[in-house]
């Protein structure tokens, strides 16, 4: 059969002065199923029958289908959950007249001290408390033993309430003991009483004097409010410090890394039901957002969060959160003021219209999409049901421009007008890409059993499997094509090819700068072979004289691979210098390009219906003497 070109020519205007004009010639790909014909090509008793069938899967974009829900949630703070911290009496100080109940001068003197006890009983003061009632707490006493005594055992009490058993108190030194407090009441004037057993010096004497002192400071801390009347303790004194950890509502199982938001809010209202106002400090941790603010008694106060153009960061190697840490703080004046169980603060969060932008994330499990076609119609003539093929393939191509790597688990099914079924099921691995840089994988499998069958009707299934560590925008995509086909296996014989010429029109401007100002000329082609073959062959170029130019050509064969079929093609680009006597060919004002291709012999050759000759493009660039005006 004849090859033919499909004529490619710039019909040029007046041109401005150039150094360099280029005359473009032809472009042509030319399909195997164009070059296969029984004058040229001899097909051997073991040649199986050309089966072809193309399709192309879905494109994906996975972050469309990737959805944060709407959340609303809210967090209760009771009185109950505020702690009071540190909140410090007066320093009970004893002498040693006091504790040992002698007349002592203010200088120091040595002598000797019997063994005694003493009951002593103080005042201790909460200022700005008037008076609570504690689910919990702790007190915490401070003694500090400036004298020469030791004490044997020390019991302190305070309102009446067991508070510390203290066995031993060494001379000179500071010692410190705490007590839990549960459900008690506390006034604002507390009684403390301390009982104190020492054996004395014996017959030594010690020094000692009436400034010689044993003093006790009382600290209340960690208190637990279930009621009571406050006033003036300086903030951060009563504060309740929360955490809520609210869970991403991600519709995949994903540990989102690192997240880029398009639109987006976090709407929080905080009710403040204390007689009071408040401090409040809120930090979102993830989306390393700070504010504080002062919340009025009895009311409540909104703000929100936009989300727009926020980066999130997960500092969670499981979960997918959001972290909503708050601080809030007594703000209170000189009145003394009732708090009961009914007073509370509640905190209102509200996430809402999540766009994803770009994500970082890890699979937790593993995402499938599945995608299949519609039933295809395969019409094969009746004596075919009579041919059973050697080695029909199924080529897939998945290009994945996700940085995650995927398994494709490739499902083909046919059947017959009998009822007959036959089933192909495989999985390989997809190499992870970016949309920059999107990767290219391909499977090849037979499927002999699915086309000896003689089907009628063919079902293709892909399900993509998602898994491990990696990112995704709103560029990211994965798509697959299909190609299933009987390689046609052939033996080229020994012969030449000739295409039909093209016309070519050189404009007359251009004709008469090539005839006076001509330099030299350079003749440019690009071809890609996908035949098994090595090709050789000429382009000719003709004026309406007949005077021609010739040149040679040779074109490498597509790669092939073990099954004997190409994988990829191979480029060839001639660069040729024509000289001044072959340039003055496109003088005319119209020439003949054709081309010639020289088929070798070879032994047998697997050809495909995907195989191709292709001329990608070939032009002619003249330089002229006269330098640009």
């Amino acid at each position: 059969m004849l090859f033919f070109f499909i004529l490619a020519f710039n019909c040029f205007k007046k041109p401005s002065w150039e150094t360099n004009l280029t005359i473009p010639l032809i472009s042509r790909t030319f399909t195997v199923s164009s070059l296969i014909d029984t004058s040229f090509f001899n097909i051997n008793n073991d040649s199986t029958i050309d089966f072809y069938l193309t399709g192309k899967l879905d494109t994906i974009f996975p972050i469309d289908s990737i959805r944060i829900s709407d959340r609303i949630d809210s967090s209760f703070t009771a009185l109950s959950d505020f702690v009071i911290r540190n909140l410090s009496t007066d320093t009970i100080g004893l002498d040693a007249s006091d504790i040992t109940s002698l007349v002592l001068p203010d200088t120091t003197i040595l002598m000797t001290i019997p063994a005694f006890t003493q009951q002593i009983e103080r005042n201790c003061y909460l200022r700005d408390i008037g008076s609570i009632f504690l689910t919990a707490g702790l007190v915490r006493v401070t003694i500090t033993n400036n004298t020469r005594l030791i004490f044997d055992s020390a019991h302190c009490s305070l309102d009446g309430i067991n508070i510390i058993e203290i066995p031993f108190i060494d001379s000179i030194s500071k010692t410190e003991y705490s007590f839990a407090l549960e459900n008690i009441h506390l006034d604002s004037i507390m009684t403390f009483n301390i009982m104190l057993a020492c054996h004395g010096s014996g017959e030594d004497s010690i020094p000692i004097s009436r400034l010689d002192s044993l003093s006790f400071i009382i600290t209340m801390d960690s208190l637990r409010i279930q009621s009571g009347n406050f006033r003036s303790i300086p903030p951060r004194m009563v504060q309740t410090v929360k955490t809520r950890i609210y869970s991403l509502p991600v519709n995949y199982q994903l540990r989102i890394n690192d997240l880029k938001i398009t639109t987006g809010q976090i709407q929080l209202a905080i009710n403040n039901q204390f007689p009071f106002s408040c401090s409040a400090s809120i930090n979102i941790t993830e989306f390393a957002y700070d504010t504080s603010l002062v919340l009025p008694e009895f009311q409540s106060t909104n703000f929100m969060l936009d989300l727009a153009g926020r980066l999130y960061n997960n500092p969670s190697s499981e979960l997918t959160p959001i972290t909503i840490n708050y601080a809030l703080e007594f703000l209170l004046d000189s009145t003394f003021i009732a708090i009961t169980p009914d007073n509370y603060y509640k905190l209102n969060y509200e996430i809402t219209n999540i766009q994803i932008d770009s994500i970082a994330a890890t699979f937790i499990d593993t995402l499938r999409q599945t995608f299949a076609s519609d039933p295809i119609a395969i019409n094969l003539p009746d004596f075919l049901s009579q041919v059973q093929t050697v080695n029909a393939l199924a080529m897939f191509e998945v290009c994945n421009a996700l940085s995650f790597p995927m398994l494709l688990n490739l499902n083909m099914q046919t059947k017959n007008a009998q009822g007959d079924s036959a089933v192909l099921d495989t999985v390989f691995h997809i190499l992870p890409g970016t949309p920059t840089n999107p990767v290219l994988s391909n499977l090849v499998v037979s499927f002999n059993n699915l086309i000896n069958i003689n089907p009628n009707q063919a079902i293709v299934r892909a399900t993509l499997a998602s898994f491990g560590e990696g990112w995704l925008n709103r560029e990211s995509f994965t798509t697959a094509t299909y190609t299933i086909m009987s390689p046609l296996q052939v033996i080229l014989r020994a012969d030449t090819i000739y295409f039909d010429p093209t016309q070519v029109h050189i404009a007359e401007n251009i004709r008469d700068l090539i005839i006076n100002n001509i330099d030299t000329a350079t003749f440019y082609a690009h071809l890609q072979n996908h035949i098994p073959a090595r090709l050789s062959g000429q382009f000719i170029m003709e004026n309406q004289t007949h005077d021609s130019v010739n040149i040679n050509i040779n074109i490498p064969s597509g790669l092939v691979n073990n099954l004997g079929y190409v994988t990829s093609p191979v480029d060839t680009n001639l660069a040729i210098i024509l000289s001044p006597q072959q340039t003055r060919i496109f003088a005319d004002s119209i020439i003949n390009v054709s081309v010639v291709i020289y088929l070798p012999d070879t032994d047998t050759i697997t050809i495909t219906g995907r195989d191709y000759l292709k001329i990608v493009n070939s032009y002619a660039v003249i330089q002229t003497l006269l330098p640009p005006k």
